[in-house]
């Protein structure tokens, strides 16, 4: 049911199986009207008002842009300017008297228009104002100026024609606005005449008005504005009546009001210049209008294969996280989240089989019926979650808690929570404090990387143990063994890795360098004392960490198990010394060259400060296992040389791990 959800809004409501472009094209614009102009000017005639007409060519200006148009609603023009001096407008506020005199010679004009010369005369607008006199085109405008202003009715009749081409490649289709059966009569209108490409300027004004309706109008015809005609083009190619007859819808909106805060309206100026009797003049005018910019936009669609197996692939997986989603509503929101629970089944199986653990985790939901909105949905099981790890470990059956269960001293046995009398060997030395607790509902462990084993030391509780702790590698069998790895993902996909390893066989006490108390990362020397030796010249080594900080050495092929391994400290001669009174054996050890092959290695064993032992070999940076049993010793040195040179250093670093002592009883 889910998947049929994803694919069907993916792939037919979201239209995946689609290719899209969007469209690419141009627009001739004409615009068409007459209207009446009402004239004012202080010169001009008792009432200072007079009447002209406007048409096409004196409105729209310029009459041919590419996707835009503007329609001028008022003209503020100033006559027979000449270069001179005046006196500046009154709304540059530039007043002065006879005693303050704040105009400066040179200082331009506040608007730019003209340079003060310094003077304070009277207004030319108000002789009972003084004002600075200004070096510039001369009358300054506003002092002396015609208001053309157009009548708001006759604009509204104006009619605007939009003849639109665009293209889409990716399909070779061409369509436009304007077909063979055009009426070119009609007016555009949404509901009665949705491909009309003549449209009234009034309805487009009344559409803004009706979208928002504190807009003011008025300040819109005084000082102009912008408003954007969006021209949507949305078509399925897949039907061939849109392929030919595919028509845009079309939206308007005010970019820029009359009364805005900042900058109000549009506007700008231009002029006339003509010589009278050898002297220059010239009309200067200022523009105020509407300017309509068309933008195209859309997106048009058709079928396409690549595209549908891609939008399939996409809702597949979505999948992935279904489980997730549903796992968290279903186990924490949804009231009936109880009655879910209780259907889990989980079982933890213990096998043995040839030295290997196999821990097996299975999780399934049984069959619910849940009463939601007074209506009782019932259904199976969605999921199904299985993980099985084979750890590389010994079955420490019939083993008491903490038991022997390695040759390694440091590892005992831990008795796993839902298996009866057996468990697994793992490392004894990880801190409770480092641990988490099982699930208290089943004994179970949230991730997939620790297993719910009893812990008496951790307060009695079961706590997860990591099952990195519980490895062949740091827990060695008594015995060779053939080691197998097996993890099957959430998604039931398993993979595997199977490689043959020799252990070694029983040591009464191995050194693996893997429980030094505190131990860090960086290297640092062996504690004194540890496994009863005092260690000279010796460091223990996180091959892990350091190989993540240098990059790949010998030093990873010498260690054996765990993550720690003992080096020579700055290439000199390693000793370890032993602190009581009895002697010791030396059976073997597991030992590598860390940066270069050939490194000629000489262990020797003395008793009573005299050598009873010594074995030269050729060391490589593949590791390898030297068997010695030296019996009744006190102190062994280990010394390398390089074969090109007699220095000790980088050229003479090893790494030691797993040695096999005995001390003698």
């Amino acid at each position: 049911m889910i998947s049929i959800i994803f694919l069907s809004y993916i792939v037919w409501r979201r239209k995946g199986y689609q290719r899209f472009q969007e469209p690419h094209g141009s627009s001739i614009i004409k615009v068409k009207g007459i209207g009446r102009v009402v004239v004012g000017n202080p010169l001009f005639l008792p009432d200072n008002q007079t009447q002209v007409l406007w048409d096409a060519s004196e409105f729209a200006i310029p009459p041919i842009e590419e996707n835009t148009f503007f329609i001028a609603t008022r003209k503020t023009i100033t006559y027979d300017q000449t270069l001179s001096v005046c006196p500046s407008a009154l709304n540059e506020q530039l007043f002065c008297n006879e005693i303050n005199n704040p105009c400066k010679q040179g200082k331009p004009t506040n608007n730019t228009f003209g340079f003060q010369t310094g003077k304070c005369v009277p207004s030319f607008e108000d002789r009972t104002k003084r004002v600075c006199e200004i070096n510039a085109w001369c009358p300054e405008e506003l002092t002396n100026s015609t208001d053309d202003q157009l009548d708001v009715s006759d604009l509204q009749n104006f009619t605007v024609f939009i003849k639109t081409i665009v293209s889409f490649g990716e399909f070779n289709i061409k369509l436009r606005t304007v077909k063979v059966d055009t009426e070119f009569s009609c007016r555009f209108n949404p509901d009665t005449a949705a491909r009309c490409p003549i449209f009234r300027i009034g309805y487009i004004l009344e559409r803004l008005h009706k979208e928002d309706s504190t807009k003011n109008l008025t300040a819109l015809y005084s000082h102009g504005g912008l408003i954007e005609i969006k021209q949507n083009w949305k078509c399925n190619f897949d039907f061939e009546i849109d392929r030919t007859g595919c028509f845009p819808t079309y939206s308007f909106k005010l970019l820029q009001d009359g009364d805005d805060l900042f900058s109000p309206g549009i506007n700008y100026r231009y002029v006339n210049k003509y010589r009278v009797n050898g002297i220059e003049y010239r009309t200067l005018t200022k523009m105020y209008g509407l300017r309509f910019v068309l933008a195209i936009t859309g997106e048009v669609g058709g079928f396409d294969l690549y595209y549908l197996f891609l939008a399939i692939g996409s809702g597949i997986s979505w999948m992935v996280i279904a489980d997730f989603i549903c796992e968290f509503i279903f186990k924490y929101i949804h009231k009936n989240n109880e009655q879910y629970c209780q259907g889990k089944i989980f079982i933890c199986d213990l096998v043995q089989d040839r030295n290997i653990v196999t821990i097996k985790f299975s999780i399934s939901f049984a069959y619910q019926s849940f009463n939601m909105m007074k209506t009782t949905i019932s259904y199976f099981a969605l999921f199904l979650l299985s993980m099985t790890v084979r750890v590389k470990s010994q079955v420490c059956q019939n083993v008491d808690q903490y038991g022997q269960c390695s040759v390694n001293s440091a590892c005992g046995c831990f008795h796993m929570v839902n298996a009866d009398n057996a468990g697994v060997c793992g490392f004894l030395w990880p801190s409770c404090s480092h641990l988490s607790s099982c699930n208290s509902a089943n004994n179970t462990c949230q991730s997939s990387d620790t297993v719910c084993v009893h812990h008496p030391r951790c307060q009695n509780a079961p706590v997860c143990y990591p099952v990195s702790m519980i490895d062949q590698r740091v827990c060695p069998p008594t015995t060779t063994t053939t080691q197998q790895t097996v993890v099957t993902s959430t998604t039931s996909i398993p993979w595997s890795t199977t490689t043959t390893t020799s252990v070694q066989p029983k040591c009464p006490r191995l050194i693996t360098f893997d429980n030094i108390l505190n131990a860090v990362r960086i290297p640092q020397p062996i504690p004194p004392g540890y496994s009863g030796f005092q260690w000279v010249n010796a460091n223990y080594m996180n091959v892990t960490y350091h190989e993540q900080i240098n990059g790949s050495s010998g030093y990873s092929n010498a260690l054996t198990s765990g993550h720690f391994i003992a080096v020579n400290k700055d290439g000199q001669n390693l000793h370890m010394i032993n602190n009581a009174a009895k002697s010791f054996s030396l059976k073997s050890l597991i030992v590598a060259s860390a940066w270069n092959n050939n490194l000629i290695l000489e262990i020797t064993g003395k008793r009573g400060g005299t050598i009873s032992n010594t074995r030269r070999i050729t060391l490589q940076m593949q590791s390898q296992r030297v068997d010695l049993d030296w019996s009744f010793l006190e102190t062994v040195s280990f010394s390398a040389e390089d074969s090109k040179s007699n220095a000790k250093g980088r050229e003479t670093s090893f790494g030691i791990d797993n040695l096999c002592i005995e001390f003698t009883k």
